[in-house]
């Protein structure tokens, strides 16, 4: 379980807010990037699963949570920069990586600018550029903005709902409800959030994604309507050691949807690079 009260790095000024578990396992550890608008707990149990296994450290990027919130816009080169600095901080000096969404992006832009502390990847819901294609469509898009004037409850179901699919939603409205209530507990202020989105839309990794030889694992739900699965799976086919699974039936948050089936293709994954 993560402790109430977070741990600090600091990337130049800039405070990154962190959790550490199982850090005394001797398993190569792992760094888990969140993704757009995303605090560290909402990775839910997710974290706790894989550190059965090995260290994990989980943290709020820049602009969101509890880590500190400086003037945008930002970018993903300065977004992986505060995980390498959170990576110095713990002294570990190879890891593997995890990101989804945003988090994916900033996951490869750490391994081009620093291929040799990462050894595997696994990149969920996330595109090889900030540019998507095929794009969410504007229903999507407009329920993702902040809105002013907007109760915070109703602004909190709109952007969450298009993380899962409506028939999801529909099957467990008490489930979505608490989602809903647990999601207005952390601090997640619309400037941050609107700096983060200049680092997505200007994110281009494609034409360097040769350059990674990682293994990689790459996960995308086929109902995503964030970032649509075609995008995973061109992200998939630049890398030159990646898998590729799709996940049946799964929306953009596909690891709070499967029932421990993506938990399970992580830890064999990352079991195999030690």
């Amino acid at each position: 379980m993560m402790s109430a009260s977070p741990r600090y790095a600091h990337s130049g000024q800039v405070r990154i807010a962190y959790h550490l578990l199982n850090e005394s396992a001797l398993a190569r550890p792992l760094l888990m990037i969140m993704g757009l608008s995303g605090v560290k707990e909402d990775w839910h149990d997710l974290p706790e699963r894989l550190a059965q296994d090995r260290p994990v450290a989980v943290f709020d990027n820049r602009g969101i949570g509890e880590s500190d919130v400086p003037d945008g816009p930002y970018t993903a080169e300065q977004l992986a920069g505060d995980a390498l600095a959170l990576l110095d901080t713990l002294r570990w000096e190879q890891v593997h990586v995890m990101g989804i969404s945003m988090g994916g992006m900033i996951a490869q832009t750490l391994a081009l600018a620093v291929p040799e502390r990462i050894d595997r990847l696994v990149l969920g819901c996330t595109s090889d550029t900030g540019r998507l294609d095929p794009a969410p469509d504007r229903e999507v898009m407009s329920a993702m903005m902040p809105m002013a004037g907007a109760a915070p409850r109703e602004a909190a179901a709109r952007a969450l709902a298009v993380n899962y699919t409506p028939d999801w939603i529909a099957e467990n409205p008490l489930r979505f409800e608490a989602l809903i209530d647990r999601s207005l507990r952390y601090r997640r202020r619309a400037r941050g959030i609107l700096a983060q989105i200049n680092a997505v839309s200007r994110f281009a990794a494609r034409e360097r994604l040769a350059d990674l030889t990682h293994a990689a694992l790459v996960l995308h739900g086929d109902a995503d309507r964030l970032i649509p699965h075609p995008n995973g799976a061109r992200l998939a086919a630049r890398l030159r050691n990646a898998r590729f699974e799709t996940l049946p039936g799964r929306g953009h948050l596909f690891w709070q949807m499967d029932d421990g089936q993506s938990s399970g293709m992580i830890r064999d994954f990352l079991a195999n690079g030690g």
